[in-house]
């Protein structure tokens, strides 16, 4: 099946690599558009950010995730593009803005893309008729 656009979730682990060469080996045939979402620990400690007087940890937790991406996608020859997020509305409302994706990739290598995964898992995906690949990196 050709995918025209894939959506990889991924989050700080060591697997990501792995799920984006994945990503990669399915986009090649197709030139598929591969988007990238970072989900950003402490969302709690993010959203308190919000206020004045946290606004330089906020600009240290994006520079993490930004840095995370960077490394993450080194050395690859294929164009990716990056969503950050650090909420499960803000996530939720970007795959309802976001309804064009063929497949999504993730992993549940961690605690909050395990309770994010049961989105798709449970079939919220499939109402945008997206496949939807599990690897256990």
């Amino acid at each position: 099946m050709a995918y025209n656009n894939i959506l990889l979730i991924s989050d700080f682990c060591r697997g990501s690599r792995v799920l984006l060469d994945l990503a990669i080996s399915v986009a090649i045939p197709y030139h598929s558009r591969i988007s990238v979402i970072i989900e950003i620990y402490e969302p709690e400690l993010f959203l308190l950010c919000e206020t004045h007087v946290f606004e330089e940890y906020k600009e240290i937790l994006f520079a993490e995730a930004r840095l995370f991406y960077n490394h993450m996608t080194k050395d690859i020859e294929y164009p990716t593009s990056a969503i950050y997020t650090y909420s499960n509305k803000f996530f939720e409302s970007i795959i309802k803005i976001q309804p064009d994706f063929d497949l999504i990739i993730f992993s549940r290598c961690s605690y909050n893309l395990g309770k994010k995964s049961d989105i798709f898992i449970n079939g919220e995906s499939m109402k945008f008729g997206s496949d939807v690949l599990i690897a256990y990196t």
